[in-house]
């Protein structure tokens, strides 16, 4: 199998309640890169550029520039479909317990 790279960001509110700590004791994966990070409103607009029709997406803009960020890069064998079953569902309530998600997510 091939060595792949992921980009894992870890949002305000999980950096403002503590839960990097646990969202970082991955060992399946080597952590290439790993910092803390502010996001500009342009930077936020490139990101999610694909959601900026939904009615949601102005809210979305205020929430991820809010606070910090930690962005990480991440690889290993296989690490893009390993970190979809670490971190869970996009939906937090559709993530199943053990997941970074199903355990620690406080909202969609």
């Amino acid at each position: 199998m091939k060595v792949e790279e992921t980009y894992i960001m870890i949002k305000p509110d999980g950096v403002q309640h503590g839960l990097v700590r646990n969202s970082t004791r991955i060992h399946i994966v080597k952590i290439v890169v790993k910092k803390f990070s502010s996001c500009k409103c342009r930077v936020g607009y490139e990101h999610y550029k694909d959601l900026q029709p939904k009615p949601f997406f102005p809210k979305l803009i205020d929430y991820i520039t809010s606070g910090p960020l930690l962005c990480m890069a991440w690889e290993g064998v296989g690490v893009v479909a390993s970190a979809h079953k670490v971190i869970g569902a996009t939906n937090s309530l559709q993530a199943e317990l053990g997941t970074i998600r199903g355990d620690l997510a406080i909202q969609t």
